[in-house]
């Protein structure tokens, strides 16, 4: 879960930080560079969902550059509570295949 704070934060930041002297807000690109920050993209689906004015003009871009471990990690229960998405977009992110 530590990166999905990771990515709250990222988020955050985007949308209030001064970053170069005033936020970025809704309308810009957010790149996911790689498995750590990989569920910005879900994130901002998810929050566009539940209020369609929230990163409305925001488009989101994924770049996976070890496509060999993609950050896989055990499922743990309750994930949709800490990420603070509906269950539905944990069952699509979940691989069930054994960590070898």
């Amino acid at each position: 879960a530590r990166f999905a704070y990771f990515c709250k934060a990222a988020l955050v930041a985007v949308k209030d930080l001064p970053l170069g002297g005033f936020p970025y807000g809704h309308q810009t690109v957010i790149v996911a560079n790689d498995w750590h920050s990989s569920l910005l993209p879900m994130f901002v689906h998810s929050q566009r969902a539940a209020d369609p004015s929230m990163w409305k003009d925001t488009k989101t871009a994924f770049l996976c550059h070890n496509a060999v471990f993609q950050g896989r990690f055990e499922y743990e229960e309750g994930l949709a509570d800490v990420f603070d998405v509906p269950q539905e977009y944990i069952d699509s992110i979940t691989f069930m295949m054994p960590l070898k």
